[in-house]
């Protein structure tokens, strides 16, 4: 059996969803040859 989400839980992982686009989005503006990955590790976690 398939557990069903919720219309809550739905929108929880929706938001989530949004943010994590955002972070994303954010990073990839921030790549260049040479960068650490520390530096995405530290941005990402800002």
């Amino acid at each position: 059996m398939i557990p069903l989400k919720t219309e809550a839980e739905l929108d929880i992982m929706r938001e989530n969803g949004r943010i994590l686009a955002l972070i994303l989005a954010e990073l990839c503006a921030e790549v260049r040859p040479g960068r650490e990955t520390l530096f995405f590790d530290r941005l990402a976690e800002e």
